[in-house]
């Protein structure tokens, strides 16, 4: 079974994957992030490679010789001119046949080398890591860089587990290498006679309450678990004690912005930079801000997908739709990822779904946008085209409505689907009664229906419509006698207030006679039943307008009164769909409503107006009394401000407003005329500079 991990870097992933190593030695891949050094680790079957930047990089075998005192630098210059004229010879061998190295010596040195490299992941605190069998990423054998030693890696990860055991205790008193010791003034004599507190002696010159662990351990050359035991030492013999080292403080906005900025420039430059990103990610779930962290998310996901996994590349973009739904470049990004995995379906029903959200959220230039652009890579997705098509109508643009209905009529006819292309035709000529082509296109599809001896007609609703008007066509059976008798009977109840049994009794007048000429029914029906249809629709579209306009909670009382007085089921259920649309709508914005007042709260000020100011321009009726803030300044700083009355501070300075107040500021300069400033939200700005 094949072991994969991911995520935060801590001390039991890395037992896991010591664990796996030694039982198993799989070829497998370990990076390491933490937004500013990276390192991977590749073990292969009897040595491992490894990549690291400069801040968690590997000494040179070289230099470690040279430190160790197995070679001098003479011998290594004479060594390396060797080498230059053996065009191709390793530096060792050279060193090896001119007896300035013992083979066995270099292999020791290498091992060590690569043990403190995986010790130095066991220390390696903020880091984010990925661990899976198989090759590292492609730029890893492009590297110069790269650290490669033949060694028995179940016998070295051994060595390594044995250092995370012993760290797992040194932490509790060297607390992080990121940590400060800091000499006690009232420290011991150093006892000369005990070997570990020579070595003491040898740290106190680089123990000044700056230097960090890691720092030290540099600066003292004796390796990262000698270093570590003999400050454990000097802890318990009180000596020095430790500074716990320094943390963000996330509280502070400002704190955390700059820690955002910094780590962004260094991504870049990094090899890795889908790992970085999650450090990235959990500074901006500290800022409490939706769609910054969809945003960072979406980054991942991207990051994933071009690393060549899809699958955790869709789960990260789901992450990020999922956390803000708004966020339509994460939409977008997840439908082109389906795509690009030729799962089509599964793109056309995000599609689907994106173009839904932006309907309710009442964007619709937007899911114009989306389904245009769509439909000219896949021109014939007739469920799209149709969704299109009734967008326009909404939106009073027939032109393209049309437009789309009679690409979608030629299709059918093509296919000789001749029921649909009558359809289509048809709704065409309700959108324009003069349209040609739709004439035209009718006139064929009667001609080929009649020719196959059928003639099935039906009728569509129109843009305001939502009842379907069945169209029997005659045989001249049915006496106008007959016909007339019925027509009174539907008079007659619909005379008596009994509209609903009106149209009841219409459908059983339907049904009595199959041959009833259709266009003579079609004309009573509507003449009978037009006034209350279209008054009903009428409300319907005055709703819709009302929420266009932010007036959602009259809108929906005209809904909830068109639901109770409807005729047919088709048109209580076009009256709950809208109403359940309004509702959504207003929930929608009820909720940054709430994101704003929680920004305020945290003194997130900035993020607060942009997302008052969005509500104000979306959904003012739920903006009334939601606070405001906004950023006061003058050309000249320090006048004095005043809200309704009261000293509030002096420029610049924050103030906060209520939306639909009407309150009036104040400003007043150490010398000139005070003057006095209303309506200031409707600014677009969170800063406003006033002239006085």
């Amino acid at each position: 079974m094949q072991c994969s991990l991911i995520g935060n870097l801590d001390l039991e992933k890395i037992r896991i994957i010591f664990s796996k190593l030694i039982e198993d030695n799989p070829r497998s891949t370990w990076l390491i992030s933490d937004g500013e050094d990276e390192k991977v680790i590749f073990f292969n079957s009897g040595s491992i490679a490894i990549y690291a930047s400069s801040g968690r990089a590997i000494c040179s075998v070289e230099d470690y010789l040279l430190k160790k005192g197995d070679i001098t630098s003479e011998q290594l210059d004479q060594a390396k001119k060797i080498q230059a004229r053996k065009e191709g010879s390793l530096l060792v061998k050279v060193l090896h046949e001119s007896e300035f190295l013992n083979q066995t010596i270099y292999q020791e040195r290498v091992e060590e080398l690569l043990l403190g490299a995986l010790n130095d992941t066991v220390v390696w605190e903020g880091a984010h890591t990925e661990f899976y069998e198989g090759n590292p990423p492609s730029f890893f054998h492009d590297q110069e860089a790269v650290f490669t030693g033949t060694v028995d890696v179940s016998q070295l990860v051994t060595k390594a587990l044995m250092f995370l055991e012993n760290w797992s205790e040194q932490k509790e008193q060297l607390l992080s290498e990121k940590a400060s010791p800091r000499v006690n003034p009232s420290c011991p004599d150093l006892n000369d006679d005990d070997p570990n507190s020579k070595l003491l002696g040898h740290f106190l010159a680089h123990i000044n309450g700056k230097n960090t662990i890691r720092e030290i351990q540099f600066l003292g050359g004796l390796g990262l678990e000698k270093t570590y035991s003999v400050l454990c030492d000097g802890v318990d013999k009180e000596i020095f004690k430790i500074e716990p080292p320094t943390k963000l403080e996330f509280s502070n906005p400002s704190a955390v912005w700059k820690e955002i900025e910094r780590l962004e420039s260094n991504v870049p430059s990094l090899y890795l930079p889908a790992l970085a990103q999650h450090h990235l990610l959990t500074l901006f779930e500290h800022l409490d801000s939706p769609p910054l962290v969809s945003r960072q998310m979406q980054v991942i996901g991207i990051s994933r997908l071009q690393q060549g996994k899809p699958d955790r590349a869709i789960d990260w973009l789901r992450k990020a739709v999922k956390t803000y739904p708004e966020n339509l470049s994460a939409h977008e990004s997840l439908i082109e990822v389906f795509f690009t995995l030729g799962q089509e379906e599964v793109a056309f029903n995000e599609v689907n779904a994106l173009v839904k959200r932006l309907i309710n959220f009442r964007m619709y230039e937007a899911a114009e946008r989306q389904l245009n652009g769509i439909l000219k890579r896949f021109p014939k997705r007739q469920d799209l085209r149709l969704t299109l098509v009734e967008l326009n109508i909404f939106l009073d643009q027939n032109d393209e409505a049309i437009r789309d209905l009679l690409y979608l009529a030629y299709q059918k006819v093509e296919h000789t689907s001749w029921d649909e292309a009558f359809e289509y035709f048809n709704r065409v000529k309700e959108l324009d009664p003069l349209n040609d082509d739709a004439k035209k296109g009718l006139k064929k599809v009667q001609n080929a229906l009649r020719k196959g001896k059928k003639l099935i007609l039906s009728r569509s609703c129109a843009a305001c419509a939502v009842i379907l008007l069945g169209l029997w066509f005659v045989s001249d059976g049915l006496t106008k006698r007959s016909w007339a008798e019925a027509q009174s009977e539907i008079r007659d109840q619909v005379e008596s207030g009994d509209l609903k049994g009106g149209l009841e009794r219409v459908g059983q007048i339907a049904q009595k006679y199959p041959n009833l000429r259709g266009p003579e029914l079609l004309r009573v029906q509507e003449k009978l039943f037009s006034e209350k249809f279209f008054n009903l629709d009428k409300s319907m579209r005055e709703a819709v307008e009302l929420s266009d306009q932010g007036r959602c909670i009259e809108a929906i009382e005209i809904l909830i009164n068109v639901k109770s007085n409807t005729l047919v089921e088709e048109q209580k259920d076009k009256a709950s769909k809208l109403l359940n649309d309004i509702k959504n709508f207003r929930k929608a914005w009820l909720k940054v409503r709430s994101s704003s007042r929680k920004h305020l709260e945290a003194n997130f000020r900035k993020e607060a107006f942009s997302l008052a100011h969005r509500l104000i321009q979306g959904y003012p009726e739920g903006a009334m009394g939601l606070q405001v803030p906004l950023l006061i300044q003058t050309r000249n700083p320090g006048a004095r401000v005043r809200l309704d009355g009261e000293d509030w501070g002096y420029s610049p300075t924050w103030i906060i407003l209520e939306y639909g107040a009407n309150q009036e500021i104040e400003i007043i300069p150490d010398s000139g005329r005070a003057k006095k400033f209303k309506n200031l939200l409707k600014t677009k700005s969170f800063n406003v500079i006033l002239d006085i």
